[in-house]
């Protein structure tokens, strides 16, 4: 039986995902990722490529968060951890627009993306953002 933790593990310059050891992330690293649960938004947001959160924007259905302070920015009182700008996102998705349902064969489901673009960067924000979460539905077939 192999059996998965879903912590994520910093150790030295290197990432060790699910027991595997990943090479650190390039420049030009992308990330995206969906899903429905708290914790597994937290590792989500575990492999952006910075530790802490010194602050957010909410502009087009999404919340960004910075590692810099930046004029486009709302600052935190004091720097957060991610796991804490994780459940601050995932509190922020409750009252987030989803849009109509998709239609198709099947169910759906409120759920999240967490991503970066290019850079690993958010568009429009540049180099001191470092990720975003906005909401997303999931879908089901059947």
């Amino acid at each position: 039986m192999f059996l998965v933790s879903l912590s994520v593990i910093v150790m030295t310059q290197f990432f060790f995902f699910f027991g595997i050891k990943v090479i650190p992330m390039a420049d030009n690293s992308i990330l995206n990722v969906n899903g429905t649960s708290l914790d597994r938004l937290k590792v989500a947001m575990s492999l952006a490529q910075e530790r802490r959160a010194t602050g957010y924007a909410v502009e087009e259905g999404k919340i960004v968060f910075f590692w810099l302070n930046d004029p486009k920015a709302i600052p935190f009182p004091s720097p957060l951890s991610l796991d804490r700008a994780a459940e601050i996102a995932f509190e922020w998705l409750t009252t987030a627009d989803y849009g109509p349902q998709p239609d198709h064969d099947g169910d759906n489901e409120k759920g999240w993306r967490c991503f970066t673009e290019g850079w690993g960067q958010i568009g429009g924000y540049g180099h001191a953002s470092f990720v975003a979460v906005a909401p997303q539905w999931l879908m089901h077939g059947k």
